[in-house]
């Protein structure tokens, strides 16, 4: 197959009318990257402990799901469970038992919507 009859196999849709340039593909594609900070782990813990929290302490379905799954693959490539082994038969087994302990090490960044966030540690949610 030639490189002429691959593009005409090929079409865009498009909302606009007009076709798109490779210019505005790439226009698009740099407003849907997210904005990364990096930032020190002591700035990171000093907004922790000062901020005064404007949400509840109650973690969604979603949160959870999402904390699971990256356990879970923590779990799988390697990591060590901080939970005893001990008559689980798969991953989601320790996992659930580190998600009832309040034993998952990771922070959850809730976004406002006045372009601020709240972290929440595990050990601070109800449930």
């Amino acid at each position: 197959m030639t490189d002429s009859k691959l593009s005409d196999d090929v079409s865009i849709v498009s909302s606009v009318d007009e076709p798109l340039t490779d210019e505005d593909d790439y226009i698009s594609q740099k407003k849907t990257v997210k904005e990364i900070e990096i930032i020190s782990v002591e700035k990171s813990y000093s907004d922790y402990t000062s901020k005064e929290r404007r949400t509840l302490p109650y973690i969604n379905k979603y949160e959870r799901a999402k904390i699971l799954g990256i356990r879970a693959q923590q779990i799988a490539k390697g990591m060590k469970p901080l939970v005893k082994t001990t008559n689980k038969t798969n991953i989601y087994e320790i996992v659930e038992e580190e998600y009832k302990k309040k034993l998952i090490p990771l922070i959850i960044r809730r976004y406002l919507p006045d372009n601020t966030h709240e972290d929440w540690k595990l050990t601070d949610f109800i449930y």
